[in-house]
């Protein structure tokens, strides 16, 4: 869900135009839903992908500097987010085209305003946790759904993907670390020495411990006991 904290006219300033190469495209233009344009053929962009061509592009209504690059969106493609390929960060919002119609081979540009603007026009509008940082404390149960994977010892996790690598997440030992038992945690996983020794601790106390008389049901009760708490400490 979306919703209005500031408006700024003049930031959102821009040209209209026919179709035309601009940035990254969020909530479709002609009623499209999400879509993202990646590649570029413009003589700027050798690689095929769509590149920031520069930070100090004239804006193209009112004062300043804006970000020019050349993606394909559609008219009503302004407030759209330009985003990093490497982090997928917003580094700008796209607002109009350049000054010249940009086609496969010329023209200029589109124009995105740069996103250290928008931050500064918001001020103390700016959403918590707009740039980074993690709104769970360790242990909430979209901790390492939400804040990156989670290391040794951190919940709660739903899957294995939510945990760095090598860790599994395991079920219900949220308690193991002062939280609700049902939190599951991503932990490393148990040292196979360790996992043996309790093995052959388990056959030794059924050897020991379940003598004649001694009833086998309460004997392998005792010892499968003392065999998760060994286990546990792995």
């Amino acid at each position: 869900h979306q919703r209005v904290v500031k408006v700024h006219v003049e930031l959102h300033q821009g040209r209209r135009g026919r179709d035309h190469r601009a940035g990254a495209g969020a909530v479709g233009p002609a009623g499209w839903g999400k879509r993202i344009a990646l590649h570029s053929t413009h003589p700027q962009n050798p690689s095929g992908f769509a590149e920031v061509d520069s930070i100090s592009a004239p804006r193209c209504g009112g004062t300043g500097s804006d970000i020019a690059y050349y993606a394909d969106t559609q008219g009503g493609s302004s407030g759209s987010p330009v985003l990093a390929f490497s982090d997928n960060r917003v580094i700008a919002l796209h607002h109009c085209r350049g000054d010249l119609a940009c086609t496969s081979s010329g023209g200029d540009g589109n124009r995105g305003v740069p996103i250290q603007h928008i931050i500064a026009d918001l001020g103390g509008n700016l959403p918590t946790f707009a740039l980074g940082g993690c709104p769970w404390p360790v242990g909430h149960e979209h901790y390492c759904r939400d804040c990156g994977l989670c290391g040794d010892g951190e919940g709660d996790c739903d899957t294995v993907g939510e945990c760095a690598g090598g860790l599994r997440c395991n079920s219900n030992v949220g308690a193991n670390y002062g939280w609700a038992s049902w939190i599951d945690v991503c932990e490393s996983p148990p040292d196979p020495q360790c996992l043996n020794d309790c093995l052959n601790s388990f056959n030794r106390c059924q050897n020991e411990t379940c003598g004649i008389g001694v009833d086998p049901n309460m004997c392998d009760d005792f010892c499968f006991v003392e065999y998760d708490e060994c286990r546990a400490r792995c």
